[in-house]
């Protein structure tokens, strides 16, 4: 993140996402990034730990939901990530190829047209 630049983007961009109350595009990015990798390694470290952490009922209990609490987190940042985000890409890909084709069939008829026009 500090190699990309991102931390200097978010610390430009905070007195305008202060200023309208939208967040911005790199604000968002940093926020799925940082999610991703505190979930994962909460969901590795917590299940890792389970076995060794655990002497009384309670807390088996508690590093069940917090196991449970990171695969949640991971399972719905994978879901907005690629299953939304693709979703809308995909759209959008469909959308440009049915006008790429509407175009291609227009021309066509447009050229039809004219050749029948200059045979007559």
């Amino acid at each position: 993140q500090i190699q990309t630049g991102m931390f200097r983007q978010l610390w430009n961009e905070t007195w305008h996402m202060s200023k309208t109350g939208i967040r911005s595009k790199a604000f968002l990015r940093f926020k799925d990034t940082e999610q991703g990798f505190e979930a994962i390694c909460s969901l590795v470290i917590s299940a890792y730990a389970l076995p060794f952490a655990t002497r009384t009922p309670i807390q088996f209990i508690m590093g069940s939901v917090t196991i449970a609490a990171s695969t949640f987190s991971c399972a719905k940042l994978l879901f907005r990530s690629i299953d939304l985000e693709g979703l809308a890409q995909m759209q959008q890909g469909e959308e440009q190829e049915e006008d790429q084709e509407l175009s291609a069939l227009s021309s066509e008829a447009a050229a039809d047209t004219t050749t029948s026009e200059s045979i007559e």
